[in-house]
């Protein structure tokens, strides 16, 4: 399993690279269908639950650890990235790219 590192984030049609990421983060997903997503800048870790669905498992459904469901739509997922992206509140789309620790 790969930890999963935050490298670039498009909101609200303005991408942040990097250090420059508001609230940057890891992600790991756990065989058992849960995740930990730790804040880089302090370590502060959340656990909550994913899960894949959809067409070609193509849907990332995530329940945080206040129990909010998002889901997400995979458009790449390879052992160097892993792209997902939805529809923003603001009717732009949110983007997210994460490359793997090493």
């Amino acid at each position: 399993m790969n930890t999963w590192w935050l490298n670039s984030a498009t909101t609200s049609g303005k991408t942040a690279i990097g250090s420059d990421i508001k609230d940057r983060y890891s992600i790991r997903f756990q065989a058992d269908g849960s995740y930990i997503q730790t804040l880089l800048q302090d370590s502060t870790q959340f656990k909550g639950k994913w899960m894949l669905m959809g067409t070609e498992n193509r849907t990332l459904h995530l329940t945080d650890h206040k129990g909010t469901e998002q889901e997400y739509t995979i458009a790449s997922a390879t052992v160097n990235s892993l792209f997902f992206w939805r529809a923003g509140k603001d009717g732009k789309t949110e983007m997210y790219l994460f490359k793997p620790t090493l």
